[in-house]
C-alpha cells in the first residue's frame, strides 16, 4: 500500500496551543496513546541507502506493530511512499515477513539492529467528508475522503545520549483524492502556527547518528524552485525555535525571504494569495533578533499558509 501524508512541524513549547487548537477546529477531543518506536539497520545502515525503513512499534497492551517504508519522495511536505504493517506477538523482530515486500532489499537483513528510538504520544482524530457537520469541515474537499490528523508529542533518542524533540501534525491521507488533503491541511494552517517539514521522524534519526540534521546556510544558494525553498526554510525555523545558539543566523532569513520573492516573480504567481504573503515575508525580514523572529514565528501562521499555497500551486491545484 502507498502512504500519502502531508507533514507539518510547530514549536514544543506551543504543543498546548496546537492541541487547543486541534480540538477547538474539530470540535471534539481526540484520541491519545503512547507510541514507542525502535528502528533497525544493518551496522552498514544499509537500509538507509537503499531509502528503507524498518520499526517496531510498540501499541501498548501488549500489541506490536512492525512496519517497513520505502521508496517514498517528498515534495513541499507532502510524503508519498511504499508503507507495509503487520501485528506482531512481540517486540522481537520477524524477519519472514519481510519477504513479502518484493521491492525491500532483503540482502543483508540478518545483520539488522537497533539503530535509534522514538517514543511520543499521539493524539488523532479522523474527519470523513459524509461526517462534515461544523463549518470548519464542510467542504474541505471535493471527494469522498477520510483523513487522520494526528498530533506527535515526543523524542527522538540515540543511543540514550542524543535527542531531538518531537512536535509535529501529521495529515495522513486514508481514503480519496489529495486534492482533499490539500484544502484539509489548508485549513489547519490557517489557524495553527506551523509550518510544512520535510524531514521524517526516520530521516531525523539518521540524521542523528550522523551527528547532526536540520538546516545549513550553504543550502541558500542552492534553491532552485518554490518546493526546494519550503524544504530549506521548514529545517531553518525548526533549528530557530530551538534558539540554538550559532546554528542560524538572522542574514540567513533575510536570505530566504529574498530567494521567496524571486521565485515566486520567476513563476509569474500574483494576487491571492502571493501578494499578502510577500508583504507578510517583507515585515518579517524586518526582524533584527533571533529570539525576536522566533517568538513571532512561533505566533504566525505565515510559513504554513505560504508552504500550503506553494505545495497546492506545484501540484497544479490553485
Amino acid at each position: 500500500m502507498n502512504e500519502i501524508e502531508i507533514k507539518l512541524s510547530f514549536p514544543s513549547a506551543s504543543e498546548d496551543i496546537v492541541l487547543r487548537e486541534l480540538t477547538t477546529l474539530l470540535e471534539k477531543k481526540g484520541n491519545s496513546r503512547g507510541l514507542s518506536n525502535t528502528y533497525y539497520d544493518t551496522p552498514e545502515l544499509s537500509l538507509r541507502k537503499s531509502r528503507w525503513a524498518l520499526r517496531v512499534r510498540d501499541m501498548g497492551g501488549g500489541r506490536y506493530e512492525q512496519t517497513v517504508k520505502g521508496m517514498g519522495k517528498a515534495q513541499a511536505g507532502l510524503h508519498q511512499r511504499i508503507e507495509h504493517n503487520w501485528p506482531i506477538s512481540s517486540k522481537a523482530l520477524d524477519l519472514g515477513l519481510l519477504k513479502k515486500v518484493s521491492e525491500f532489499p532483503a540482502e543483508n537483513v540478518r545483520k539488522v539492529q537497533p539503530v535509534f528510538l522514538t517514543d511520543f504520544v499521539r493524539t488523532a482524530w479522523k474527519i470523513e467528508s459524509a461526517s462534515a457537520q461544523n463549518d470548519a469541515l464542510v467542504g474541505m474537499g471535493n471527494d469522498d475522503f477520510q483523513i487522520e490528523i494526528a498530533c506527535d508529542l515526543g523524542v527522538i533518542k540515540v543511543d540514550g545520549r542524543q535527542d531531538s524533540p518531537i512536535s509535529e501534525i501529521e495529515l495522513e491521507l486514508l481514503h480519496g483524492q489529495v486534492e482533499s488533503l490539500i484544502s484539509v491541511g489548508k485549513r489547519l494552517v490557517e489557524s495553527i502556527p506551523c509550518w510544512l517539514y520535510t524531514p521524517s521522524k526516520a530521516a531525523r534519526g539518521y540524521g542523528l547518528l550522523a551527528g547532526g540534521c536540520g538546516f545549513n546556510s550553504s543550502e541558500i544558494n542552492s534553491i532552485a524552485t518554490l518546493s526546494n525553498w519550503v524544504d530549506v526554510m521548514g529545517r531553518f525555523v525548526q533549528k530557530l525555535a530551538n534558539v540554538t545558539p550559532g546554528s542560524v543566523e538572522i542574514s540567513d532569513f533575510s536570505l530566504l525571504i529574498e530567494v521567496l520573492e524571486k521565485k515566486v516573480l520567476e513563476a509569474n504567481f500574483a494576487g491571492d494569495p502571493w501578494d499578502e504573503l510577500i508583504v507578510e515575508s517583507r515585515a518579517l525580514a524586518k526582524i533584527n533578533g533571533l529570539e525576536e523572529l522566533a517568538h513571532k514565528m512561533s505566533r504566525s501562521t505565515w510559513l504554513g499558509r505560504a508552504g500550503m499555497a506553494i505545495l497546492s500551486a506545484s501540484l497544479g491545484n490553485e
